[in-house]
């Protein structure tokens, strides 16, 4: 049994990429084996698990075995969202429009970023 308390009632908690008032959303996604390239997920298609996402090239996420990845508590304005390929299953990868995405974090919205990771046919 592993039991772990975290203290932190009447502490500001820490917003990714601005100060600890400033107004915050949420993002989140997926990065998915698009096999008809289509760009979107379809209940066919495998997750990609184990990929790192960037957030401003500073806060990092892993993909779960579902593909999904979120950054909470992300100030709100402009972010740049970039996908690190190395776990990904050869012959896959991710094509450059999608390596690197502009996004808008507005207050209290989620901003949802899916990822298809295509192959050379």
């Amino acid at each position: 049994l592993s039991l772990r308390y975290n203290f932190q009632a009447g502490k500001a908690q820490s917003v990714l990429g601005g100060t600890a008032t400033s107004a915050t959303g949420s993002v989140a996604g997926s990065i998915f084996l698009d096999a008809n390239k289509d760009n979107i997920r379809n209940a066919s298609e495998l997750p990609a698990a184990n990929i790192t996402v960037m957030l401003d090239n500073r806060y990092v996420a892993r993909t779960d075995e579902q593909g999904r990845f979120q950054f909470n508590r992300v100030s709100t304005g402009n972010h740049i969202i970039t996908v690190i390929t190395d776990n990904l299953p050869l012959p896959w990868f991710v094509d450059e429009k999608s390596i690197e995405q502009k996004i808008k974090v507005e207050v209290r919205e989620e901003t949802i970023i899916n990822i298809g990771a295509i192959q050379q046919r």
